[in-house]
């Protein structure tokens, strides 16, 4: 169920630390995951529409620990945003819409 491999990661802007030209510095952590896939399912689908989100995929963790807030899951070459989470006993379900 868990035979796919995904990239959780979150963008850090650095409020203290700046580059030669002012903007604040931007790390990215990263961490590896295997991810079951599933859809969204078509409830789930239409009362997001209504709140403005357009979810689009469901990624399946196999435990709750591996996920610890990031904000993208970047999925054979797509990157997507976490809309929401959901604990399903160890399990973590992640929905997720592309992000543009």
């Amino acid at each position: 169920m868990y035979n796919d491999v995904a990239i959780l990661t979150e963008k850090v802007y650095s409020t203290t630390t700046t580059d030669e030209y002012g903007d604040p510095i931007v790390s990215e952590t990263t961490s590896l995951v295997y991810v079951g896939v599933k859809s969204v399912t078509r409830s789930e689908f239409y009362t997001a529409q209504t709140a403005g989100f357009d979810p689009q995929i469901v990624f399946m963790l196999s435990d709750y620990l591996d996920y610890h807030g990031e904000s993208f899951v970047d999925y054979q070459d797509q990157l997507y945003k976490v809309i929401r989470t959901y604990r399903k006993g160890i399990e973590l379900e992640l929905v997720c819409a592309h992000e543009d």
